[in-house]
């Protein structure tokens, strides 16, 4: 949708803003999308719009003046991380870094075929899923990091699995993410 010239509003109806997932390019265009579990997708590219109404305009978000993302999340890895099997491993060297969330809330999603992840509680952090092969981490930056240090892998199974990445920061304005993988080999000595 192009709202050239004016003050042009998008209004989404009865629906709440936070079924929807509202991303800024550094080129001023925005993307709306809608995030697991609505009851149905929408995808929406909007250039030259002010304005984004909700619940039938109990819910007005102004989009003139929201901060622009320069950078998104930076993901920090190993590239391989080699394994015994059965022996619960610690993965050195990850960590995030975001220039927009210095106090701000991200979440960081790991997941894979079959290693078992966990890391350690902490206060501030909440963990969702910790030891199954699909952990969610929600806290500040230095959360996140603190935990990640914490971070150990056990896989039961020989060959190779890929662990998944994902940064999303949700607790400025804007959200930005990030993904990468990092590869596994499980071997049996």
């Amino acid at each position: 949708v192009d709202g050239a010239g004016g003050s042009d509003k998008v209004s989404f109806g009865t629906s709440a803003r936070n079924k929807f997932k509202i991303t800024q390019n550094s080129d001023g265009v925005v993307h709306v999308d809608s995030i697991s579990g609505a009851s149905s997708a929408v995808h929406v590219t909007l250039k030259n719009v002010e304005t984004l109404v909700f619940r039938n305009g109990a819910d007005v978000y102004e989009l003139s003046g929201a901060p622009t993302p320069s950078t998104p999340p930076a993901i920090h890895t190993m590239a391989l991380l080699l394994l015994t099997k059965d022996k619960s491993t610690a993965i050195k060297g990850l960590s995030i870094t975001d220039t927009a969330a210095s106090t701000s809330l991200i979440d960081v999603s790991l997941s894979n075929d079959s290693g078992l992840l966990k890391v350690s509680a902490a206060k501030n952090l909440t963990v969702t899923g910790n030891g199954t092969t699909n952990i969610t981490l929600s806290g500040t930056l230095s959360v996140i990091n603190k935990a990640l240090s914490t971070l150990k892998y056990v896989n039961a199974s020989l060959g190779e699995d890929d662990l998944s990445i994902t940064v999303t920061d949700t607790g400025t304005k804007l959200t930005t993410s990030a993904t990468q993988s990092m590869a596994v080999a499980v071997d049996a000595s």
